[in-house]
């Protein structure tokens, strides 16, 4: 709700104290104004919002002993458990989440209760998954889109577009961009085109809704498949690095997919044979689970990947259909 101030209120109740449209009618199911208060049908909304953060920042001791009736948990669980092997999260996520979580530990940590100050041996960071963002240029002053290539040092406003409206070659559907609800008031802009084609700048940013450039997942899965989409995201780069989306570069692990298919499944029928694994096929096979297994260890998930794909190829190269 807004309120006129976040500090605590003078008789002790919470920030939220402060609010004066901040009660729920249980009839309408909507948020309503106090006076309406009547505790038959209208009841007051709760104040406190710490037991949501207190509460998301201790579970995973809770899960030490869950059923536990008297305890928090009891010294046994604490004991034997101790705390989290690994703890992966954004960076954002760790500014959030994790500040909070190492402050209650802390604090049960004084009081007796939990046997560590800190819950978690060790903490990843995972990168973000950036998008491409796509802009078009409007000569400052006035309604006029000018092509990327043509702008020389004339002043303009670089504007976010919906990726959505531009191709694999970075150009604008002029057309549908007009149209697009978000730019009614471009209906009767005017565009400077090269070769006929409008070329978006590109930059890569933070993906976010407030700048166009988000990749919708349903839509990769319904034209590529789940599988594709979670190879492709492990094998943009390092687990702890800010990864660019590259929908264009899909398409490869969707044929590294298509192909390992294709070594055990052919005209329609499973094709595997009971015949022993030649000695090269087996040391493919070896040498690929030594490799993956460090990579897992190592939380290199990229190149494990990769394993593959070089599994893959020599196999394909073997003609091996061993079920070994």
């Amino acid at each position: 709700p807004e309120v006129e101030k976040y500090l605590p209120t003078e008789d002790g109740k919470p920030p939220l104290g402060n609010a004066s449209v901040w009660a729920w009618d249980t009839v309408e199911n909507e948020v309503v104004d106090n006076s309406l208060i009547n505790q038959e049908t209208v009841f007051p909304l709760e104040l406190n919002t710490m037991p949501g953060w207190a509460g998301s920042s201790w579970y995973f001791n809770r899960y030490m002993d869950a059923s536990n009736t008297e305890d928090f948990a009891s010294r046994e669980s604490l004991n034997y458990w101790k705390e989290v092997d690994l703890y992966i999260g954004g960076s954002e996520h760790a500014t959030g989440h994790l500040l909070y979580a190492r402050f209650w530990q802390k604090i049960l940590f004084d009081l007796g209760i939990l046997p560590t100050d800190e819950f978690a041996k060790k903490l990843i960071n995972q990168g973000m998954i950036l998008g491409t963002s796509a802009f078009v240029y409007r000569l400052e002053g006035t309604q006029t889109f000018v092509s990327k290539n043509l702008i020389n040092d004339r002043p303009n406003q670089p504007i976010h577009v919906d990726v959505s409206l531009v191709n694999a070659s970075d150009e604008l559907d002029v057309e549908a961009f007009k149209n697009h609800p978000l730019n009614k008031d471009f209906q009767e802009a005017v565009f400077e085109l090269e070769d006929g084609k409008y070329i978006v700048g590109r930059e890569v940013e933070k993906m976010s809704k407030s700048k166009y450039n988000v990749v919708n997942p349903d839509e990769i899965c319904e034209r590529y498949g789940a599988d594709s989409l979670r190879l492709f995201e492990m094998f943009l780069g390092p687990l702890e690095q800010a990864k660019p989306w590259n929908t264009a570069g899909i398409s490869g692990v969707h044929s590294f997919l298509k192909k390992l298919w294709k070594l055990y499944f052919k005209e329609g029928v499973f094709q595997v044979s009971d015949t022993p694994a030649s000695k090269e096929s087996m040391k493919t096979l070896h040498k690929t689970i030594k490799k993956v297994e460090e990579d897992i260890e190592n939380f290199s998930f990229n190149t494990s990947v990769s394993n593959f794909m070089i599994a893959v190829n020599e196999l394909s190269a073997q003609g091996c259909t061993s079920r070994e």
